[in-house]
């Protein structure tokens, strides 16, 4: 009759798992701002334990009211070096060549998504977590290229946010600084905007053309079934839509949907060999989720002085437009640290 206590002792174990032996190293309150430290970055089945066995999710609201914010919260790893096994898979998802010697432009910032996906999941963070969370746009702000031996620390910032009719619209940053973040030697920020769904469906948002530039490039791939399971191993990424067709229709698509980053690092690799100058700042919109498999159109308007690519991703048939971006050159880039207090 022991084998009756087996599944008591399996949920006993998970929660001293998550309560002594995952999260943050030090939570501490710097005004109304919560720190979270962490001595490593934290890792996908902490994020997934959370997500399901987490009891606090019962309790809390699925959206935020209109008369609330988010509080800010703050996490921050110390510094350490990108594995060199994680930039090879990254190298080989995206389309990059296998001997690219700095960390291309999206790695720092898609690494920091799961810095943020902890906030969202831990006990102290006001609304259920993520299970209709979109990542809408993204910008990247970075002052030079950094070499894939660098040791880099990250905080990643959240809060604030709105009510909308399409749900809880909020944004998070993510900041790259060379070595320890003590030095404040910051070299890049990311800012990501989220909606939390509160239903899917109705009219897509019409993409920002206009003043675009001619059409110098265009370019045909694939997407594989099995591209979400192969970047998120590189990147942590792991949210179920991404990993198989029946655990993204648990969740209310039709097939598993690729990992935006993982769709713009590719439009990256086939620019990589004439990107503007450093520094640079990259914005794009994701428009519609890309399902697996999949054939898309990458479309490519490079200004004449070389120094601004606008592009775009379509479906190969040219029906459905799944991103909008540009990437150009910023000489008068100045990066100031974010202040969580002032959400």
């Amino acid at each position: 009759m022991w084998f009756l206590y087996l599944p008591l002792a399996f949920v006993l174990l998970l929660v001293i798992y998550l309560k002594f032996l995952t999260g943050p190293t030090k939570i501490e309150k710097r005004g109304n701002v919560t720190v979270f430290h962490y001595s490593n970055p934290p890792s996908p089945l902490e994020f997934y334990l959370r997500v399901v066995f987490n009891l606090s999710n019962l309790t809390k609201p699925a959206f935020l009211s209109s008369s609330k914010k988010i509080p800010p919260f703050e996490a921050v790893v110390k510094h350490g070096k990108t594995p060199a096994t994680k930039v090879t898979k990254f190298l080989k998802v995206c389309g990059f060549p296998k001997d690219t010697k700095d960390l291309f432009l999206t790695v720092p910032y898609a690494t920091g998504l799961s810095l943020m996906g902890n906030i969202l999941t831990h006990p102290r963070y006001p609304i259920k977590p993520m299970a209709s969370l979109v990542h809408l746009k993204q910008t990247i702000l970075q002052l030079r290229p950094i070499p894939a031996s660098q040791e880099l620390s990250k905080k990643v910032i959240i809060g604030g946010g709105r009510s909308t009719e399409r749900g809880t619209e909020f944004e998070g940053t993510t900041e790259v600084y060379a070595g320890n973040i003590e030095e404040k030697n910051l070299i890049g920020q990311g800012i990501s905007g989220f909606l939390v769904i509160r239903k899917r469906g109705g009219a897509q948002e019409a993409a920002n053309v206009e003043e675009r530039l001619p059409i110098t490039r265009t370019a045909t791939f694939a997407c594989a079934e099995n591209t979400g399971r192969s970047y998120a191993s590189a990147s942590g990424d792991n949210n179920p839509w991404h990993i198989h067709s029946s655990l993204a229709q648990l969740f209310g698509f039709r097939k598993a949907i690729a990992q935006g980053f993982w769709s713009l690092a590719r439009c990256l690799s086939e620019m990589q060999d004439h990107l503007p100058a450093y520094p640079l700042t990259l914005t794009i919109e994701w428009k519609r989720p890309i399902f697996m498999p999949s054939r898309l159109k990458f479309t490519e308007r490079l200004s004449e002085d070389r120094k601004k690519i606008q592009f775009e991703l379509h479906s190969e048939d040219g029906q459905h437009l799944h991103l909008i971006g540009e990437i150009y050159h910023t000489p008068s880039l100045t990066l100031v640290p974010f202040q969580a207090d002032t959400l």
